[in-house]
């Protein structure tokens, strides 16, 4: 007997109140052999191999391929009341090192691990995220000496793992913590996911005026509009 099983792998953008997200999906077949004389019985009898014309997987097929290997950026807003709103998302090719630094005016940045706390006897689980852990300590490292009058940008940088939701999590309590819910502020936030940086790990820098520089583990990084991928 013979049974078609369909993967799906599934890549989603929450974008204010809607969610976009691309489905790629490949097919194989298993097939069920019986073990036992008796086919009726009710006990496990038989085991699961592969096919022997199932073909690979193809995590190049359906846009997958294009996701994975693709620096992923999204770009937002915040509004009056201090809600982070995603606006947009762009593909680079690459992100490159930011070594001259000398012209960015740096509020505060920070950067931040997952940690999760086995509860041992306790069944209570801790895990703090890296996104918010990064903005624990960005905010208890702020130069004062910066004014927050003008534009700000809030930049957040991490692998492929760094999850939409944690970093709109992390604006609002940056947004809180530095006091600039305020209509007449003009604050925007970038975030930037690449596999070329560590998993559970994630960097965060608050900018007076424009700047195009994200921060993790002590090195700045960029990526330009020259390096926008498109298929």
């Amino acid at each position: 007997m013979t049974m078609t099983i369909r993967i799906i792998t599934a890549s989603a953008l929450a974008m204010a109140a809607s969610v976009n997200a691309f489905t790629p999906s490949t097919s194989f077949s298993i097939q069920r052999r019986d073990v036992l004389n008796n086919p009726s019985t009710s006990s496990l009898n038989g085991y699961i191999a592969a096919d022997a014309t199932t073909e690979e997987f193809d995590s190049t097929a359906s846009g997958l391929g294009f996701a994975a290997d693709n620096v992923i950026s999204i770009f937002g807003t915040v509004d009056k009341n201090g809600n982070a709103i995603a606006q947009e998302m762009k593909h680079y090719s690459k992100v490159s090192p930011l070594n001259d630094t000398s012209g960015i005016k740096i509020i505060c940045k920070g950067d931040g691990a997952e940690i999760y706390q086995d509860p041992g006897l306790s069944s209570t689980k801790r895990i703090t995220l890296a996104p918010l852990e990064a903005v624990g300590n960005a905010l208890a490292s702020v130069d004062a000496g910066v004014s927050t009058d003008g534009k700000i940008v809030i930049s957040f940088v991490g692998g492929d793992d760094l999850m939409v939701h944690e970093v709109l999590s992390g604006i609002q309590q940056l947004v809180d913590g530095l006091d600039i819910k305020d209509p007449k502020k003009n604050v925007e936030f970038r975030s930037l996911s690449d596999s070329t940086f560590p998993i559970d790990k994630c960097g965060v820098v608050v900018t007076a005026g424009d700047s195009d520089a994200f921060y993790i583990g002590g090195q700045y990084y960029a990526v330009s509009d020259d390096d926008i991928s498109t298929n």
